[in-house]
């Protein structure tokens, strides 16, 4: 998947227009128009999104710098796969 495609992938994802409309909804009362809204909003998930990307870069070069064999890769890559699984069905619950 080229950088094109993912972006464009990001348009269709429910879980970030959901999460957006309730965003704009619960703040509107609290802005005067909607470039307001508009910016607030942008501003603060692009303050999540940066924080939240420098926490995964930061885990991911003390990952990188932790593991040396394949043996080790496989075992971490092994319980992530697993803790995503678990996060998936606790929402199926």
């Amino acid at each position: 998947m080229g950088f094109v495609t993912g972006l464009a992938v990001l348009f269709l994802a429910p879980k970030a227009w959901m999460m957006g409309l309730a965003a704009a909804g619960a703040y509107a009362e609290f802005t005067s128009s909607s470039l307001e809204l508009a910016l607030l909003l942008a501003v603060t998930f692009g303050c999540a999104a940066m924080g939240a990307m420098v926490l995964w870069c930061l885990g991911g070069t003390m990952l990188g710098r932790m593991l040396r064999t394949d043996a080790q890769w496989f075992a971490i890559n092994l319980v992530l796969a697993s803790v995503t699984v678990v996060s998936i069905a606790t929402v199926w619950l």
